[in-house]
């Protein structure tokens, strides 16, 4: 057997969508360490898509071809938005200034305005639409889920970083750096309900590793991959994981997992 044989185009296909899976995870906790009082609904997904289409203008790469379109469409709704709340922002802003004009003198009715507020109204539900649509796609139901499972674990996540991570505070860990290593520790230590199976742990920090290349410090991969491995171990997670059926994903991790010395972060200003 050819050891050298690519795999099919259908495999590689689902390696980036989960690799892309991971990269909304982490850019929505990212946003949320600045807005904790967010709730998660369906119009804040709205804005997470949105922000996260901007981060694709430059990283393009990063987006499976089966999502191409999706966000093309979306992008355009949001611009489309973007453009109606301005125009009726500025509409309001102008009839307030010529509150003190005769009638006949003023630009702006009350009709415009109306016409200006539907405008905004329908484009907004039309995104939200848009993103309950994309939402039920696989790749986004694993970043709902790595979010959901970070936010909800997030206290017991952090402590077993700090278990990893000896001598070290989660002040001093960039903030990019603390949200990747949180979605790697989830996929390491959760073990969902059959017939779902659990994340290898070579995956979960060979693509925290891979991340970390994208957003971090060019020396937080040695950090990120030595947490996480010392917390497979203190764990015993591939002992857990063989307990569980095998899942389809695997990749190799690094072996370079005897630092944990953080760089320093320039994510924060």
């Amino acid at each position: 057997m050819d050891g050298n044989r690519k795999k099919p185009d259908g495999r590689l296909q689902f390696q980036k969508e989960r690799f892309f899976s991971r990269f909304c995870a982490l850019q929505v906790l990212f946003q949320q360490e600045f807005q904790p009082e967010i709730e998660w609904d369906a119009h804040r997904w709205s804005y997470y898509l949105c922000m996260i289409s901007d981060v694709l203008d430059e990283m393009g790469d990063y987006l499976p071809s089966s999502l191409e379109a999706p966000f093309a469409e979306l992008n355009d709704v949001w611009k489309s938005l973007d453009a109606a709340e301005k125009s009726l922002s500025d509409m309001e802003k102008l009839k307030e200034e010529e509150a003190s004009l005769p009638e006949d003198e003023r630009t702006v009715e009350e009709t415009m305005l109306a016409e200006a507020r539907h405008k905004v109204h329908s484009t907004s539900f039309s995104l939200d639409e848009m993103t309950e649509k994309m939402l039920k796609r696989s790749c986004f139901q694993f970043a709902k889920k790595l979010v959901d499972g970070v936010v909800a674990k997030k206290q017991m996540l952090d402590e077993q970083i700090l278990l990893a991570a000896k001598n070290w505070r989660l002040e001093r860990m960039g903030r990019m750096d603390l949200n990747l290593m949180r979605i790697g520790a989830f996929e390491l230590l959760n073990i969902p309900e059959p017939p779902a199976t659990p994340t290898p742990p070579a995956t979960a920090i060979n693509e925290a590793i891979e991340l970390s290349k994208v957003f971090c410090q060019a020396d937080s991969r040695r950090f990120v991959n030595g947490v996480l491995d010392q917390l497979r171990k203190n764990n015993n997670v591939e002992r857990k994981a063989k307990e569980s059926v095998p899942s389809s994903e695997d990749a190799p991790a690094e072996t370079d997992a005897g630092e944990t010395q953080p760089p320093e972060d320039k994510t924060e200003g």
